[in-house]
């Protein structure tokens, strides 16, 4: 008569356990595709994301980046991003997200086979707001000028230079150095450019962004 182990019904509780949840122990780890979700939004109070592996042999060490920084070393003074990692799944909790949140997160999963990562984007609708704010400018005539009007936000927002004439007439200015003109730019600026600018950016999100700056062109004995 053959004797079944006393610890047979353990092993097949487990075997039975992993077989149902889809984990199973074999080499390197496997990630779940993960997504963040569609409709994120400004000052979300918290979102939860979770990092699964679906197989992989333990124990299995997780990490977790922003753009290509860990966020455990950027952590220390940051109190909006929480990790938390178990046997075989890490979670990564945000609060109150802001737009600085926006970015690629990529969670990392290794062992003593190798290591597996996978990347999902986090978008946000998020006003514009300003990266560089564009500035009076006193300039020579004949001199090359670029003038910068900076900001970010989701959908990425679209920048407009117009030539103020007068309070009633703005003139739009079609740049052809950049899609969407996010500079002013004079090859060879003369006295008949110098006037009143105004740069808007929006992104149909809040209120648009808008900055008048004079430029004031000289002769270069006046400049100097």
């Amino acid at each position: 008569m053959t004797m079944i182990p006393s610890t047979l019904p353990a092993i097949l509780f487990i075997i039975c356990f992993y077989s149902s949840t889809g984990i199973t122990s074999s080499g390197r780890p496997r990630i779940q595709p993960f997504t963040f979700p569609n409709e994120v939004n400004l000052n979300q109070p918290i979102l939860v994301i979770n990092c699964i592996v679906s197989s992989g042999d333990v124990p299995i060490t997780f990490e977790w980046l922003k753009d290509g920084q860990s966020i455990q070393a950027e952590n220390n003074n940051n109190v909006d991003i929480d990790v938390r990692n178990h046997e075989m799944y890490s979670i990564l909790e945000m609060k109150n997200l802001k737009s600085k949140h926006i970015g690629n997160y990529t969670c990392v999963a290794s062992n003593r086979f190798g290591t597996e990562s996978f990347t999902s984007s986090l978008l946000m609708k998020v006003p514009p707001f300003w990266i560089k704010e564009p500035t009076d400018i006193r300039i020579s005539s004949g001199s090359q000028l670029t003038v910068d009007c900076l900001a970010n936000g989701y959908p990425i927002p679209t920048v407009t230079w117009s030539l103020v004439k007068d309070p009633n007439d703005y003139q739009q200015i079609s740049n052809p150095l950049t899609n969407n003109s996010t500079f002013l730019s004079f090859e060879s600026i003369s006295v008949k450019n110098k006037g009143t600018y105004e740069c808007i950016i929006n992104n149909s999100i809040g209120f648009p962004l808008s900055k008048k700056i004079f430029i004031d062109v000289v002769g270069n004995h006046e400049y100097n």
